[in-house]
């Protein structure tokens, strides 16, 4: 949907603003100012418009619009449905293969156990050999672990009668408590023997402190100081003897602690006793069933002999018909791996269907996403559909001039682009001409010079005898030196030619980027006599640079306002406008100085333009002097 017309977002470069606030602001403003006015009252229909100023055309036309997506929707619906149930089908398909592929895979695992049935019986031999050498070896590791828990049994019986030893001295430490304890027992009896008598003798004591203190109070200080020094000597008594019970209670508590702990080691020896002689029954007769085990293997290996034989007899039989199974395997391989092949492609060619049909699933549902924002955006705009702006047809009227002055410049542009390049290129071939002359002129040079050398080498090689005495001969350095300078002739030879190579690439490079050039300088110019020819057939009334007046009322227009609260206001400044309608190639963007006010929204080549306009209206109408006409 087009979005609304807001003078604050207008694309255009070097606006001037006349007013504080764009007209499309201040109609809404006055709209809102006259339902606060009016908040009970509804206005009228006038001029075809709906309540809410929208023409009824424009809103039937949104109308259809709705209607139009929701077909679509619905479209979509049946297109998901349907894909939904391609999807389904292929999935059966890809079922059906793969229950195919699972039965082939059977029949293969058939033969193999065909063939593993006929090599059986040699893997059975060379089975039971290496079990009797592994019972063997068992029966060894056997007797050497007997040895050991025979060591172990031994060890811990001297731990036994050491532990036994610990015992009896731990039994004799714990009557030697015991008997501490009896005695700690009678010692604390007669503490509380004792104890009981200081408080009989303190209650006698009491009694006499009172009658002491009764005389005290009759015989003066004499008696008082001596009642102190008794009470003093009774609190120092008293002291000592509760010192000396707490001192056994502590003696109490250690022995018991002992106690305890004799116990616990006594119960954790005697635990140990008894499992060793558990382990030490178990040995014996793991060592008894390994015989017996002994035995049974000695007759197993006697009945595997017995059994090699006659399967050495078998194996030759099996041996026949193995031959003729490998080669049913092999067919039957062959055929599984074609029917692999076959099952591979019918899959990777489903695998593509099903991701195609599922990437056209998202992009529907995407689609259905969409429209349904559209609609719920065309529901929120349908009453502001009529603040857009759609009148923008007066520009093809000023692009024609733009288009006959671009067209001449463009045409000018090409006929000096191709007498440049057909020079550039008559002085760039005599460049590269002369060039390969004079380097097929330094081969040439190169190539006799090189001749030269060796034809005189094979002269003095023939001509070479053996030598008298006393005569000198061609040395070994010369040789060299002449094979150096061979070697740096050759060296030469291929940098030229490598040279005059990257010359010709070079040159049919340029040639191709030059022809590049002009078919693209052609095929705009094409597009803009097109262009030119197609705005000529539209507009053939068209006056050169003549502006031509949009007379139409405001009231006439589709999805312009009915009416405006202010009439004296305008918007100038540049627009870039890229023209899409025209069936041009390449379309390009065009700088406009465009005019906004109350009467239409037009558009001029340069401000030059509008200066003119304004000059000719204003003297038309006769309210404008040659001094004040101008805006500029």
């Amino acid at each position: 949907l087009p979005k609304t017309f807001n003078g604050n977002q207008l694309p255009f470069i070097g606006f001037s603003y006349t007013n504080e606030y764009s007209p499309v602001q201040n109609l809404i403003l006055n709209l809102k100012n006259k339902k606060e006015q009016q908040p009970t009252i509804e206005q009228p229909l006038t001029n075809g418009s709906s309540a809410a100023g929208v023409p009824e055309e424009q809103f039937q036309e949104v109308v259809i619009r709705l209607d139009s997506k929701k077909r679509e929707l619905e479209m979509l619906k049946e297109n998901i449905a349907r894909s939904d149930i391609r999807a389904k089908m292929i999935e059966t398909e890809k079922n059906s293969l793969s229950t195919k592929i699972g039965e082939l895979e059977r029949e293969l695992k058939d033969h193999k156990e065909r063939l593993r049935h006929g090599a059986d019986s040699d893997a059975k031999v060379n089975e039971l050999a290496l079990e009797l050498r592994m019972s063997k070896e068992y029966n060894t590791e056997v007797e050497n672990e007997l040895s050991k828990f025979r060591d172990k049994c031994e060890q811990l019986k001297e731990d036994l009668r050491k532990k036994a030893g610990e015992l009896a001295q731990e039994k004799n430490e714990t009557q030697r408590v015991f008997q501490q304890k009896k005695d700690l027992d009678e010692v604390l009896a007669e503490i509380k023997r004792d104890f009981e008598l200081l408080q009989t003798v303190e209650a006698e004591k009491s009694s006499q402190l009172k009658k002491a203190l009764d005389e005290r109070k009759e015989n003066g200080a004499y008696q008082q100081s001596v009642a102190k020094a008794t009470d003093a000597e009774w609190e120092r008594k008293m002291q000592y003897y509760e010192k000396q019970l707490e001192h056994a209670n502590d003696e109490r508590k250690r022995e018991e602690q002992k106690r305890t702990a004799a116990e616990f080691d006594q119960c954790r020896v005697a635990r140990k006793l008894a499992g060793i002689e558990t382990n030490y029954e178990l040995l014996q007769n793991d060592y008894k069933s390994m015989k017996e085990t002994r035995k049974d293997l000695e007759r197993d290996l006697q009945d595997v002999i017995n059994e090699k034989r006659r399967l050495e007899i078998r194996v030759e039989q099996l041996m026949d018909s193995r031959n003729t199974d490998e080669r049913v395997l092999s067919l039957c391989q062959d055929e599984l791996m074609e029917s692999h092949e076959e099952a591979k492609y019918k899959e990777d060619g489903l695998r593509g269907k099903i991701d195609g049909i599922r990437s056209e699933l998202e992009n529907e549902r995407m689609k259905t996403q969409n429209l349904e924002e559209n609609l719920l955006v065309a529901d929120k705009e349908r009453g502001m559909l009529k603040m857009e702006v759609q009148e923008l047809m007066q520009r093809h009227k000023w692009e024609i001039a733009n288009k006959d002055q671009t067209l001449k410049h463009l045409e000018n542009q090409l006929d000096e682009i191709k007498e440049q390049s057909r020079i550039e290129s008559t002085e760039q071939e005599s460049n590269d001409k002369k060039t390969i002359a004079d380097l097929n002129k330094k081969l040439d040079l190169e190539k006799a010079h090189k001749k030269a050398v060796i034809n005189k080498l094979e002269e003095e090689m023939a001509k070479r005898q053996p030598l008298k005495k006393g005569e000198k001969g061609v040395t070994k350095s010369a040789l060299i030196k002449k094979e150096r300078e061979i070697m740096s002739l050759q060296q030469e030879r291929d940098v030229m030619t490598k040279r005059i190579a990257s010359l010709y690439y070079e040159l049919e490079k340029q040639s191709e980027h030059y022809n590049i050039q002009m078919q693209e300088m052609q095929s705009t110019c094409e597009a803009l006599r097109d262009e030119v020819r197609e705005c000529r057939e539209e507009y053939p009334t068209r006056n050169g640079g003549i502006r031509y007046e949009d007379k139409r009322s405001l009231d006439s227009r589709d999805g312009i306002p009915t009416s405006l609260s202010h009439q004296n206001f305008q918007l100038e400044g540049w627009l870039s406008i890229r023209d899409t309608t025209k069936k041009s190639r390449k379309p390009k963007w065009t700088s406009s100085f465009v005019v906004l006010n109350e009467h239409a929204f037009t558009i001029f080549v340069d401000e030059k333009a509008l200066s003119v306009y304004f000059i000719d209206r204003g003297w038309r109408n006769g309210t404008c002097s040659p001094c004040d006409g101008c805006r500029f």
